[in-house]
């Protein structure tokens, strides 16, 4: 099993959709790990729907141990904010 994990930073999103899509057209069992875009998810890959890269570590966390390979080719932060607000100050 094959695990991908994209965000909608950059163009980067597509080219993780197409290195699903051939995998899978390879024989893998794919997940896409992918942040809301405006793709379809590839013919034959299953999608792992996530808004924040917090979540998408945390997908990889719980699937690193039980697949075969991680081709991540996600834009994601590598730094977040201390302490999310409710409102503009």
């Amino acid at each position: 099993m094959t695990l991908f994990a994209i965000l909608p930073i950059d163009p980067v999103v597509k080219m993780g959709h197409a290195i699903a899509l051939k995998s899978a057209q390879a024989g893998a069992k794919v997940f896409l790990v992918s942040g809301p875009v405006n793709l379809p998810v590839p013919f034959g890959v299953g999608r792992i729907p996530v808004t924040t890269a917090v979540e998408m570590k945390e997908v990889i966390d719980d699937f690193y141990k039980s697949v075969d390979a991680v081709i991540m080719s996600a834009a994601v932060a590598d730094y977040g904010v201390a302490e999310v607000a409710d409102q503009k100050n």
